[in-house]
């Protein structure tokens, strides 16, 4: 399949330069900012010109897999290596997500009391793309929230004094209990110009479409399970902003009286390990509990991070599908077939992050999924 990698102005998204890009990886993740990166040689002064109208953090690229964008990254950095006759220029970035990250919160303070948590971002969305006068549309990414809510009221308030990104607010937003999940795609519209749109997916991302299979051996090329307990916790604390008015007393910001216990791992025998997220734009204790219990029931004892890598078959699984199911079965020594002739690791999960490895020059294509860390680390057996 050919990519092509379009730039084009972050502000307009009018097209800049086509380059052949080489080495190209790209990923895209749910709420996370995917990453990008690749590098074009330099052979003549033409390229020359046209590699000198991408500029880092004005510039955008679109990567394009036949007619369908596969994903849109700003670009961060460039590198320009010289090494005797050969001149090449790196291009590293990152998605559309990654500017939220840049734009702090600059209004004197946002208040939202019951009211639902789509609403709020939409808004933290929509003041991040309002600049300052005269100068208003330095921040209007044309970025468009798809509509509707939750159901899920919250309480929040967020400060400018406090010099959060929007992005750490929508993260925070979407990461508790009874939280979302979204991502920026860009798509061709109905008019033919390239659409930005934040979507979103209560209580996560699904859009149900199509019928993933993946078998190893088979379209399965290799997979990895990291058992991961660097960051392990048991015991869940969140703590959240100071509550004093009085400035002679110390600042003591607030915190859950007692930690969310994951007892089904102290009943199998695992150690007490506290871990402590702090939220600074919290004010109430009954939100902080929320955070509490969500880490509890999300990363409690050890992580598991599956990734399989797959080769292209017959359909086509686009990153802006990510959140969909795939059904994956793995068979050999490690994961053998049971007594009954049934695979002991198959079942439907759901994608929720896609790294490509575009082909080239003999290369083939390669798509490395993340996989949903559904399995239940209680019942872990080496």
């Amino acid at each position: 399949m050919t990519y092509t990698y379009r730039f084009a102005s972050l502000l307009s998204d009018a097209d800049l330069a086509e380059l052949d890009l080489q080495d190209v990886k790209f990923d895209r993740r749910i709420i996370i900012p995917g990453t990008f990166s690749g590098k074009v040689a330099v052979t003549n002064p033409t390229i020359a010109q046209e590699v000198r109208k991408v500029i880092p953090g004005k510039t955008i690229v679109h990567v394009y897999r036949g007619s369908d964008i596969w994903g849109s990254y700003i670009i961060w950095s460039a590198r320009v290596r010289g090494e005797g006759v050969k001149t090449t220029v790196e291009y590293t970035g990152a998605s559309l997500e990654s500017w939220f990250y840049r734009r702090i919160i600059d209004v004197d303070e946002l208040t939202y009391n019951d009211t639902d948590q789509i609403d709020i971002a939409r808004d933290l969305v929509g003041n991040a793309q309002i600049g300052w006068i005269p100068y208003q549309q330095a921040a209007d990414l044309q970025i468009g929230f798809q509509p509707g809510v939750s159901g899920v009221l919250r309480d929040r308030t967020y400060k400018k004094t406090e010099a959060a990104s929007v992005g750490q607010r929508l993260e925070e937003l979407a990461n508790v209990d009874d939280g979302f999940e979204y991502m920026i795609r860009t798509y061709i519209g109905d008019d033919g110009y390239r659409v930005r749109e934040l979507v979103w997916g209560y209580p996560s991302l699904n859009f149900g479409t199509g019928s993933f299979n993946y078998f190893y051996p088979g379209n399965i090329s290799s997979y990895e399970l990291m058992y991961d307990a660097t960051d392990a916790g048991t015991a869940f604390w969140a703590r959240g902003d100071t509550i004093e008015s009085d400035y002679t007393e110390d600042a003591v910001p607030l915190m859950t009286e007692f930690p969310v216990l994951a007892g089904n791992f102290f009943d199998l025998a695992w150690p007490h390990l506290d871990k402590v997220f702090d939220y600074s734009s919290v004010t109430q204790i009954s939100t902080l509990e929320k955070y509490a219990e969500y880490w509890a029931a999300t990363r409690a004892g050890v992580v598991i991070i599956p990734q399989v890598e797959v080769m292209p078959d017959n359909f086509a699984f686009s990153p802006n599908l990510l959140g969909s199911y795939a059904t994956f079965t793995i068979t050999d020594d490690f994961f053998p077939l049971d007594e009954n002739g049934s695979p002991t690791f198959t079942g439907s999960y759901r994608i929720v992050g896609v790294e490509v490895t575009p082909d080239e020059r003999g290369k083939k294509e390669k798509y490395r999924f993340v996989i949903e860390d559904t399995f239940d680390p209680t019942d872990l057996e080496f």
